[in-house]
């Protein structure tokens, strides 16, 4: 169930991040939320987009990494693997998997493409 919560968190996060925050960008400017959100990235995220994607692969990471010093303590998290597996019919999961590979590798170009400059910056 954490895994799936995880999944959509990251997958609105990518949301946000690639199309709603430009929009609320032109439709609220000059208002109490561009000053909130400006704050919030410009300490979490060093004003930068491409930090703020590098972060979210870094959650995969430790996520990966939790799980191998799970497998090592003896701690059997398979019941919850299979269950966030469950989610994807068997004869798509390799197909999902390249379509998220192909989706994430669009992203970073296209965020690649948007930080010439800080977020925020002129």
């Amino acid at each position: 169930m954490l895994l799936i919560i995880i999944g959509i968190g990251i997958v609105i996060a990518w949301a946000y991040i690639l199309f709603i925050r430009e929009w609320l960008d032109e439709k609220l400017q000059g208002t109490a939320y561009a000053w909130w959100h400006e704050q919030i990235e410009d300490k979490l995220w060093a004003s930068s987009r491409t930090i703020l994607a590098a972060r979210g692969y870094q959650v995969v990471g430790w996520l990966i990494s939790l799980q191998a010093l799970a497998a090592a303590a003896g701690i059997d998290v398979t019941p919850v693997i299979n269950e966030a597996a469950k989610l994807v019919p068997e004869q798509w999961r390799g197909l999902a998997i390249g379509v998220f590979f192909i989706l994430t590798g669009l992203a970073f170009a296209k965020l690649r493409k948007m930080t010439t400059t800080p977020v925020g910056g002129s």
